[in-house]
């Protein structure tokens, strides 16, 4: 009775930040309404406790609910916010700040980028272990543990995939569906799943396409009735997402879940397929109560929410990391294995639980003025630095998507492409002129 209620309690805390959200940005899915939503949704299943996981210490509580709530102290903060967004400073039904064709082919050149990496590592792992250990997993083990030599030339290619799984959204939302190349980063993040047998890089393309189509629609269109594009997208990208984590799911784990249920569970008609995804979407939070209750007391001081940048440091010899960061750390047992531990993982790694406070305070901070900016005068490069918030708000319960130093690398090289673009009056012009633009007024 105590987790129902602990549940019931997470999702109307979720759905009082979403109204609050909706107040203050005029938006369910600003920066923070999306994160406010996923953590609450995500902790309310996990306190249901479909599995016995053990009772959060009061520290990893203090370091979740802490990052939770300051996360939306600083969103509230932005000057702006302390304003109801008027309707009016939105963007109106207009195009014009946008050239769809320079887009187009900047979007088609980086797609084929990223298809051709992901087609290389696949080839690669198949010549390896064919399509046999690519199914039970046996590719991925080795290649998270870098026991596979691939060329860091093809990750980097690949990581294109990102960026431009946001500028395939904004084309869809131009009605562009028909357009085939935007269907390129998507198939590229199929052949990268099937070759790591891992589903967070598709989960994360996928959230990259949606929330491009978002926020775009968001500055093109007044209109908020349901659109049957939105369902034809949102149901595909969801369809795909569960037919490849099924055959991930049947090669890779189908068997370890079903003995730890027959041993465990066996009184109880658990599905194993709903029981994997319950354990990934909620094991995390068990995991991160694990490493903050067996946490050595070294502190890595930036070097691991920042660790691309320290990592590129040290292969050039201007530093020395004390210890190797990796992305996927060890699995714990609590009681399933689980090896990712939430992006507070990173933060609590750095600088313990007064940076699960801090960080999230900033971050919400900047998310928000970036997001009221792009409202008032939209870009292309505000959109995709935004987008880049959104995915990692979206996934922080179970991934940090920074920890590779290729997403870094492929944002600054495509943010690169759209400024010249823009600095040639192509892809992004203001929108307003001082006459248009009306500021919020206060809450009455």
């Amino acid at each position: 009775m105590t987790g129902l209620v602990s549940a019931l309690s997470m999702f109307i805390l979720g759905a009082i930040i979403m109204l609050v959200s909706r107040k203050v940005f005029l938006s369910y899915f600003s920066p923070m309404g999306a994160y406010g939503f996923i953590w609450a949704l995500l902790l309310g299943l996990f306190f249901l406790r479909i599995i016995s996981y053990p009772p959060l210490s009061f520290e990893t509580k203090a370091a979740i609910f802490g990052s939770y709530f300051f996360l939306i102290i600083g969103s509230l903060m932005v000057p702006l916010a302390r304003y109801r967004v008027d309707q009016n400073a939105y963007a109106k039904d207009n195009k014009c700040f946008i050239e769809w064709q320079p887009l187009r082919r900047l979007t088609l050149f980086l797609s084929i980028l990223s298809l051709l990496g992901a087609i290389e590592v696949f080839w690669e792992v198949y010549k390896i272990f064919g399509i046999e250990g690519m199914t039970l997993g046996e590719s991925r083990y080795e290649l998270m543990s870098n026991e596979i030599n691939i060329n860091i030339v093809w990750g980097i290619l690949f990581s294109f995939v990102f960026p431009t799984s946001v500028l395939s959204g904004v084309l869809f939302a131009n009605g562009e569906w028909r357009y085939y190349p935007l269907y390129i980063p998507l198939f590229a993040a199929l052949i990268w799943s099937l070759a790591y047998t891992g589903r967070g890089t598709l989960l994360m393309v996928i959230l990259s396409y949606l929330v491009g189509y978002f926020l775009i629609d968001k500055v093109l269109s007044r209109r908020r009735s349901l659109n049957p594009k939105k369902l034809l997208i949102t149901g595909l990208a969801i369809t795909v997402f569960f037919a490849v984590s099924s055959y991930i799911y049947n090669g890779r784990g189908g068997l370890y879940y079903a003995t730890f249920l027959e041993e465990h569970y066996s009184n109880y008609p658990i599905n194993p397929w709903l029981f994997a995804y319950y354990r990934y979407f909620t094991g995390p939070f068990a995991a991160l109560d694990y490493f903050i209750n067996n946490f050595d007391g070294n502190y890595a001081w930036g070097t691991s929410i920042l660790y691309p940048l320290f990592h590129q440091l040290e292969n050039l010899g201007l530093i020395k990391l004390a210890f190797k960061q990796g992305i996927n750390m060890p699995a714990v047992e609590v009681p399933i294995k689980i090896n990712v531990f939430t992006y507070l993982r990173a933060i609590y790694t750095d600088f313990g639980l007064p940076g699960t406070i801090i960080v999230p305070l900033v971050l919400g901070f900047i998310s928000s003025s970036l997001y009221l900016k792009y409202l008032r005068i939209p870009s292309v490069s505000k959109l995709l630095v935004l987008s880049y918030f959104y995915v990692l708000f979206l996934t922080s319960p179970y991934e940090y998507m920074l920890f590779q130093p290729t997403t870094w690398f492929s944002l600054f090289i495509t943010l690169l492409f759209i400024r010249v673009i823009e600095r040639r009056g192509y892809v992004s012009k203001p929108i307003h002129n001082s006459s248009q633009l009306q500021y919020p007024r206060p809450i009455e």
